[in-house]
């Protein structure tokens, strides 16, 4: 058995077909699907890439949010043996412009909202050859050759068998955006990328479970938003995306209204809510946990979120490199009956090396 990206589409669509997707639209409407419906969506999409070109090993870059055609993208590109390259929309034109021509990429996937950041630099992007708009039809642009997402998808065959593919096979495509310099590109085989997914479902890293509800706020467009969307659907966890440019009443609204259990974001956005949370009622009573990210989360944050709602923050450690979860805190068995005081503590740490990493100490 090869371990390929495949089994986690196909095994949340066939285990667990009814099972809600829910994304945020840019008019705040909430889209509603299922896993039974997604897995259909991703072969039609799958299908139809041969007929714009596309090999085997091919760059595709996406430039998106977190929306459901973005996670339909997850699959459809790496299923067929292409590489889904996220690109970082935060970065500068010139990063971004620099990437995407590092990387090669033959096509790219934007979204509507973004179209003016690509219409700036397709002129100097010589190696795509098309542009797919995700949405349901094509706006006014200067891109060519331009389709519309939704006409691909209808075109496409829902039967369509994913190919066999090696495992050590390209996946995915990250770049860092690197403390010197330009950024540095990272790219992920089917097999590492479906190892790392293991390693988030364990009882000790993630527990990633077919009940969750799971609302990442971290961005698709950078480290795979975690290994999150993967597991999801590997587990048949319902999704909840929160689409372009959420602020933090629109995340507090969908943890309250779409019973979200657990929420993965940046500290600064755990901070952002507390001053919300502060002035007004929200319900939290469904989450069972927070992972907050890419710095160290404040103790203060912690005691906030377990005294007021008596939800638990736990933190991880990773890199674009490791794909990216490293390390993750970890209340040992010795610990269990002590104080909140004494677990904030742990969880205050990066914690331990994840099952499958090595951690060593070098002295420079």
């Amino acid at each position: 058995m090869q371990l390929n990206i495949k089994s986690f589409i196909e095994r949340g669509g066939q285990y667990f077909p009814n099972n809600p997707i829910v994304s945020r639209r840019s008019d705040n409407s909430l889209f509603r699907y299922t896993y039974g419906e997604m897995e259909k969506r991703v072969r039609r999409l799958s299908s139809r890439l041969a007929s714009l070109g596309v090999k085997p090993g091919d760059r595709l870059a996406t430039l998106a949010w977190n929306t459901y055609r973005h996670y339909e993208l997850y699959f459809a590109i790496p299923c067929v043996g292409s590489v889904l390259h996220t690109v970082n929309l935060r970065l500068t034109d010139e990063h971004i412009t620099y990437i995407i021509n590092k990387a090669e990429d033959k096509l790219l996937f934007v979204d509507p909202d973004l179209l003016p950041v690509i219409e700036r630099l397709a002129p100097n992007l010589p190696s795509v050859k098309g542009y797919i708009v995700l949405d349901d039809k094509l706006p006014q642009t200067t891109l060519s050759p331009v389709y519309c997402y939704e006409d691909l998808v209808a075109a496409g065959d829902e039967s369509f068998e994913f190919p066999d593919i090696d495992e050590n096979a390209p996946a995915g495509m990250c770049f860092t955006s690197a403390t010197t310099g330009n950024p540095k590109g990272v790219v992920y085989t089917q097999r590492q990328i479906y190892l790392h997914t293991s390693a988030l479902c364990m009882a000790d890293i993630m527990a990633v479970r077919e009940r969750d509800t799971f609302l990442p706020m971290v961005p698709m467009f950078h480290a795979n938003a975690w290994g999150i969307p993967f597991a999801a659907a590997w587990m048949g966890s319902a999704m909840v995306l929160p689409g372009e440019r959420p602020h933090a009443e629109v995340l507090l609204q969908l943890i309250e209204q779409e019973k979200v259990t657990l929420f993965a974001a940046a500290v600064s956005v755990g901070v952002d809510m507390i001053a919300l949370l502060k002035e007004g009622e929200h319900d939290l009573s469904n989450l069972r946990s927070i992972m907050l990210g890419g710095s160290a989360t404040p103790r203060a944050v912690m005691e906030f979120y377990m005294e007021n709602y008596g939800v638990p923050i736990f933190t991880a450690w990773g890199s674009t490199e490791m794909a990216p979860i490293a390390t993750c805190s970890h209340i040992h068995r010795d610990m269990l009956d002590a104080s909140e005081a004494d677990k904030i503590s742990i969880r205050v740490r990066q914690g331990l090396a994840a099952p499958g990493a090595e951690l060593y100490l070098v002295d420079d």
